[in-house]
């Protein structure tokens, strides 16, 4: 399996718990790099891919390849997070925000995303006192 397969493989088979398994993973962005072929792989959810042209996509493996022949893996991923996010905010700027369609932050379960942890448990004692103080 090459770069490219299994970039579409992870983000079209990827273990994200959604709640509409036909649109599951339409915003994601994979990233694969194979250190031993020193190559690497954008793989774009259907609903960014028009956000990416050719050559902006060319432009950043290009850059990775460079890292990635110096075996800078580190900087390699660094700078494919902030081209990626330049990418997307640049995009963004054109967006209208509809504040109607916005979902609250309380509603993270409603778009199919599950916390880590189910939450903290509220203290059984007041602030500033120490369990250990007898």
């Amino acid at each position: 399996m090459n770069v490219a397969e299994l970039g579409f493989w992870l983000l079209n088979q990827g273990a994200f718990n959604t709640h509409s398994v036909s649109r599951r993973n339409d915003f994601g962005i994979v990233l694969v790099i194979d250190p031993a072929a020193k190559t690497a792989c954008f793989t774009l959810g259907y609903a960014i891919e028009h956000c990416f042209k050719q050559r902006t996509i060319a432009r950043m493996l290009q850059a990775l390849g460079t890292h990635l022949r110096k075996g800078a893996y580190g900087m390699a991923i660094e700078d494919a997070c902030l081209s990626t996010g330049a990418v997307l905010r640049k995009h963004a700027r054109g967006m209208q925000w509809q504040p109607e369609s916005a979902s609250s932050a309380d509603s993270v379960t409603g778009i199919g995303l599950q916390p880590l942890r189910s939450g903290h448990r509220s203290s059984t004692r007041p602030l500033g006192t120490s369990p250990f103080a007898s």
